[in-house]
């Protein structure tokens, strides 16, 4: 799958700066399949393909690095990092205690805007669970959009902070977690009730959801995930 997945609005508003620009394009070609778990990032091959000079790309790795989608040394380079079950179940465990938290706060200050924003990545989301039984890209960029904007209204930016990264991490292991909790068509109905709610500006409600909505994700990662074990017994592979 190609970064190109990314939404058209999304890639052309002005970066912040080159960095972060750079950041987010290698970001999006992790977190959809472009670059797989183990390859390396080049730094001649990414300067190419964004036109980049090798230095914001160096910057771009060490915050990725610190964001633990890539492993980088200096001398070594950059690969993309691993997911294991144990990270999974960590992830999510946060993800659960933080998450609700975060959304709750959210709901609590919506307005008209935030409303609006809503309805339209809620729209687009159950219109790909609606059109197919097949997980794709744009599903789960819609996904990820809808619950990135369900928490954008948080007042804590530090806890928005954790959550959006947490998040992103997530999105990279989404599409083993769809098989056992029946498809697209759980996907919708637990996607409508968050929608309902937080419209309704039930913000309890959807803070209970929203874990609910997490731990049934990782319920379905540990079942799902196929497993790859060592002779040590090292950690599965997601």
């Amino acid at each position: 799958m190609s970064d190109q997945s990314a939404s058209p609005n999304e890639l052309q508003q002005p970066p912040l700066s080159r960095t972060d620009w750079v950041i987010e394009r290698i970001r999006r070609a992790i977190l959809f399949g472009d670059v797989r778990a183990g390859e390396r990032l080049t730094s001649s091959a990414w300067s190419a393909r964004l036109g980049v000079s090798p230095t914001p790309l160096r910057e771009a790795f060490q915050r990725l690095a610190a964001e633990g989608f890539v492993d980088y040394d200096p001398h070594c380079g950059a690969r993309v990092s691993a997911l294991t079950l144990r990270d999974a179940h960590e992830i999510y465990q946060i993800r659960i205690m933080l998450e609700p938290l975060a959304v709750e706060s959210s709901v609590a200050r919506r307005d008209d805007r935030w409303l609006a924003e809503l309805a339209d990545t809620y729209g687009k989301i159950d219109a790909f669970y609606a059109a197919s039984n097949t997980l794709e890209a744009g599903a789960v960029e819609a996904h990820r959009e809808f619950h990135r904007v369900l928490r954008k209204g948080c007042e804590s930016g530090w806890l928005l902070r954790l959550t959006d990264m947490l998040a992103d991490q997530s999105t990279r292991m989404q599409y083993a977690s769809f098989t056992p909790r029946g498809g697209k068509r759980a996907a919708r109905q637990e996607h409508r009730h968050l929608f309902e709610a937080a419209s309704a500006g039930d913000a309890a409600r959807t803070a209970e959801l929203t874990a609910a909505h997490l731990q049934r994700t990782l319920s379905a990662l540990q079942l799902d995930a196929a497993p790859v074990v060592s002779e040590s017994g090292a950690d599965k592979r997601v």
